[in-house]
């Protein structure tokens, strides 16, 4: 009988199958890969979840609620976790790992929402999360023999990394993220109105916003073939991040005094599917408020088109 032990209550899937290898003096998790007789060594399956319960003594239910989904909506493929749904693959990140040193050492564990595209700080530590090893330069993987240390070999606890102020963009979205996908384990306080309504927004639209008002790195850059269905590195995740977040600001208390600002730096095409796919009525209310503001601040010359759904009022 392995060695068994509940999941946290914000660990992810795949470094919770590690972690327990590991407690059960395992280097690695092909061995599970092979018991459930998983060809393809990059991702467990939904059927997969009873298995991986009882053998670490977890609650089925709980594996359940960690497990990344592929389903389809209305015909469109999405991904699911728990009740939380995401639209754009790109979003996500679950088999390209990024961790906190500090947490690993700390804790132990792997957070689930490490797994979010732009979650690129630790809002416990307040450092940046790494998605690289600084001894060999490769990318982590979860097919390596030990949590605590990469491939080659190199501790974790060695590794330093750049720490941020409390105020950064980066830690507040990851604050906002922690909150929306685990309130109990988040103590995330919005700074200002602005915060109070993105964090009102879903996981999934969020994201979308970010990369939208985020993914151009600078006002008249062109986004290339491709670069929309992309999973970023962290390095450059956490970059388009702090952009997303300050111009989405920018953007929106020049709204609130009626000002205007460059709407260069934005991505219109995707702002404008944006507005069409918002399903929630948060989101929705959102999306109506932005398409009245492009069309103001554009001074007629953008339209976005509309929600197709009832009107709402933001404020």
């Amino acid at each position: 009988m392995p060695w068994q032990r509940p999941l946290e209550n914000d660990e992810s899937l795949m470094g919770f199958v590690l972690r327990m290898a590991n407690s059960n003096e395992v280097r690695g998790i092909h061995w599970l890969y092979q018991r459930l007789g998983r060809n393809k060594l990059n991702r467990f399956k939904f059927e997969d979840c009873d298995a991986i319960a009882l053998t670490f003594g977890a609650s089925i239910e709980n594996i359940q609620r960690v497990m990344w989904r592929r389903r389809f909506s209305h015909g469109a493929p999405i991904q699911t976790i728990d009740t939380i749904k995401i639209t754009k693959p790109y979003l996500i990140r679950p088999l390209r790992p990024q961790l906190c040193p500090r947490c690993i050492e700390d804790n132990g564990y792997c957070r689930l929402v490490w797994d979010l595209q732009f979650v690129s700080a630790c809002h416990v530590h307040k450092c940046a999360l790494v998605d690289r090893c600084p001894l060999c330069h490769r990318y982590l993987q979860w097919m390596r023999p030990f949590l605590k240390h990469c491939n080659c070999g190199f501790p974790w606890n060695k590794l330093q990394t750049h720490e941020y102020t409390s105020d950064s963009p980066r830690v507040r979205l990851a604050d906002i993220f922690q909150n929306k996908l685990r309130p109990a384990e988040s103590n995330f306080s919005p700074q200002d109105p602005f915060e109070v309504t993105l964090s009102g927004l879903s996981i999934d639209a969020i994201s979308k916003l970010i990369w939208i008002f985020g993914v151009k790195e600078k006002f008249d850059s062109h986004i290339g073939t491709g670069n929309s269905q992309k999973i970023l590195r962290t390095e450059d995740a956490s970059r388009c991040a702090e952009r997303g977040y300050l111009r989405l600001k920018l953007f929106s208390c020049a709204a609130l005094d009626k000002a205007s600002t460059t709407l260069d730096p934005i991505n219109l095409t995707g702002l404008k599917a944006f507005v069409l796919e918002a399903d929630s009525d948060p989101d929705i209310r959102f999306a109506e408020w932005l398409a009245r503001e492009i069309i103001r601040q554009s001074e007629g010359t953008y339209s976005l088109g509309t929600t197709g759904q009832r009107q709402h009022q933001l404020f």
